[in-house]
């Protein structure tokens, strides 16, 4: 969970669905396992059809 910038996730999901994580009772980890990003322990190895930004190794 370290390479999540929160601050930019918190924005992204407040946009996205329109509340804050705070109002949904979850902590970061449930919510990002809730919408498929998590597995509880780090971030799963989701891909998005747009060109990665910071491109892994």
């Amino acid at each position: 969970m370290a390479d999540l910038d929160e601050k930019a996730f918190s924005t992204y999901f407040e946009r996205r669905y329109g509340h804050s994580i705070e109002n949904t009772g979850a902590t970061l980890d449930q919510v990002l396992q809730n919408i498929g990003l998590g597995d509880g322990r780090e971030l799963t190895g989701w891909r998005s059809s747009a060109p990665a930004i910071c491109p892994t190794a």
